[in-house]
């Protein structure tokens, strides 16, 4: 079987496309917001029968292969390759449509990951796997996070890499060999190091931290630097592992490093991810409003960490995230926690804090209120963190909440609240938030199109509804874009009266030459859910009749006058023999408004 025909058997377009975005059942199809355009009430339909999706507010449609590859940003061998995973389908080497840039990338990370999780396991690889057993870190969960050991060499991977096919170019490119600054060739990025391999959601390595083992090393971790397929700012640490714990509690835990993760996995703790010193980006907020969209943050203690902290919980809250914080005693971060005493994580996790709780607590414990000068500060400083809150009512619960904690004067703060904006603005401090994907929202449908639309929504999904158009609506009465197939579906139903909606599928399948585009179809079988919720067949039938005598007074009046200006046309040229024509259709069409 072809792989594609095999995929599309396999995966179920609605349990893919929900691994994206959060799907409710609609009538026969399942609605969500769409990926690909901003919007607030629910567009995008998904048919689990026909297994295609199509957004009504941005016209965006298509199969599985074509969402995974809108919403991935990736190429169609990619999006193949992606999903032959998921279907557990093997795909044939030769086959071509399997075969990109970023695929043989993927690859070359694969073999590099398994040859380091070999040497991790040999005589030479001890002093790493001793290190990771320092660090309380067991077989199972080495394993699971496939950890592995860079050797001391200049070439022992790029010679086995290259043995297995992949050049000196897509080595370079991976990140994983470095060019000489003198002569000609490459030397290998990653020696005498514990290697932690970076997964992006699906589990495809996409890059690598590494650990030195000797103080004379130089920096204690080194990164594979920007490629085609790693994006620092693009990727989370252990969000593969982490994603459909995410889902379950509801809830992403956002720690500094990638041992912190491991530790909580390790624990149980398996809704957490790291940001692997960095602050969040617009990327990854992206990435974990798939799953979620609350977040608990506990970063470092030290500047750097602290700095990554303000920068990441500024950018959730312009998300509109809901945030809290978890605080550790100080000095400690996930990892020594949980190797102190894994119930001191497991408390803090419990204890963590909403985010104005935090800085309400932060702010008041620094600040003698006694002052009134520190006490100005206090307030400015918590009114900075008010006027960060996307939500107008969500503010407001907070100025009256710090009226009743600091003493003053509700009014006082509201006046004090404009200034502080006002200085904010003025000064055009401002946070970078990720635009919706760039797809232009579709322009409004007319009114005749709606109708039009709905019409052939229902035939196709009550092909019954036909007794009630083939004899009082004709091909001509519709707009060309509906005419062919509504033709064909006049014609068939002429051959079988008794026609069923499954019947009906099949015929459509086995046609290719009606005058329409696959898109347009899916279209309008979606549109029964999209329009009419939870209506029960008597008035969809009733429906059918309304539609049904709109676009039949539409086209009579169109009609009409259409004739009226040729009618003046060949007055005008004398042409007898046509006026009588035209006189004798206008009696007609006077007859059927009757």
């Amino acid at each position: 079987m072809d792989p594609i025909l095999e995929i599309k058997n396999k995966l179920n377009i609605v349990v893919v496309i929900g691994e994206y975005v959060k799907l409710n059942k609609s009538g026969i199809n399942w609605k969500g917001l769409c990926p690909f355009h901003g919007e607030k009430t629910p567009s995008f339909m998904v048919n689990e029968d026909r297994q295609f999706y199509y957004c009504f507010g941005c016209n965006e449609g298509g199969d599985i292969f074509t969402f995974v590859q809108k919403t991935e940003n990736i190429d169609f061998p990619e999006a193949l390759k992606l999903l032959a995973g998921k279907a557990g389908v093997v795909l044939e080497r030769e086959d071509r449509r399997a075969v990109s840039q970023k695929t043989r990338l993927f690859d070359l990370l694969e073999k590099a990951t398994i040859f380091w999780q070999h040497w991790l396991q040999s005589d030479t690889g001890r002093e790493g796997l001793d290190y990771l057993t320092r660090r309380h870190l067991d077989a199972s969960i080495i394993e699971s996070f496939r950890l592995g050991y860079a050797p001391e060499s200049w070439d022992e991977t790029m010679k086995h890499l290259r043995s297995l096919g992949f050049t000196e170019t897509e080595m370079l490119q991976a990140g994983l060999t470095i060019r000489k600054n003198t002569g000609s060739g490459s030397y290998d990025r990653f020696r005498r190091r514990v290697i932690f391999p970076i997964q992006d959601i699906h589990g495809h390595v996409v890059g690598y931290s590494a650990r030195a083992l000797a103080d004379d090393q130089g920096a204690k971790y080194i990164n594979t630097p920007e490629t085609p397929v790693y994006h620092k700012g693009g990727v989370l640490y252990g969000l593969d592992k982490a994603k459909q714990a995410i889902k379950d509690l509801g809830y992403v835990i956002v720690v500094e490093g990638n041992m912190d993760v491991i530790a909580s996995h390790k624990i149980g703790v398996k809704n957490a991810v790291a940001v692997s010193g960095t602050a969040l980006t617009d990327q990854q907020i992206d990435l974990l409003k798939r799953y979620t969209n609350n977040i608990a943050f506990c970063f470092d203690m030290d500047e750097a960490g602290q700095r990554a902290a303000v920068r990441s919980i500024d950018m959730a809250m312009a998300h509109g995230l809901n945030i809290k914080v978890i605080q550790l005693p100080s000095g400690k971060d996930p990892d020594e926690s949980i190797n102190h005493d894994p119930r001191e994580w497991l408390q803090a996790i419990k204890n963590a804090r909403k985010i104005m709780e935090y800085h309400f607590d932060r702010s008041f414990s620094r600040y003698d209120l006694a002052d009134v000068n520190q006490k100005t500060k206090c307030i400015d400083e918590l009114l900075l963190e008010i006027n960060k809150i996307p939500n107008n009512v969500e503010r407001d619960h907070w100025i009256n909440q710090l009226a009743g904690r600091s003493g003053a004067r509700e009014e006082a703060l509201r006046e004090r609240f404009k200034v502080v904006s006002a200085g904010i603005k003025s000064v055009g401090v401002h946070l970078s938030v990720s635009a919706a994907p760039a797809v232009t929202p579709a322009a409004p449908r007319s009114k005749r199109q709606v109708v039009q639309d709905r019409f052939i929504s229902l035939l196709l999904n009550y092909p019954e509804f036909l007794k009630l158009a083939v004899t009082d609506l004709t091909p001509d009465a519709v707009d060309k874009l509906y005419q062919p197939l509504y033709r064909q579906l006049i014609i068939w139903y002429n051959q079988n009266n008794q026609m069923t909606k499954e019947n009906l599928a099949v015929l459509l399948r086995g046609q290719t030459d009606l005058e329409y585009k696959e898109t347009d179809l899916e279209r309008w079988y979606l549109i029964l859910s999209h329009d009419y919720v939870d209506v029960s067949p008597d008035f969809l039938r009733h429906e059918a009749i309304t539609l049904i005598q709109s676009i039949k007074a539409s086209y009579v009046v169109n009609r009409k006058e259409a004739l009226e200006a040729e009618l003046t046309q060949a007055e005008k040229s004398g042409n007898k023999t046509r006026v009588d024509e035209i006189m004798r259709d206008l009696q007609q069409l006077y007859r059927e408004q009757l």
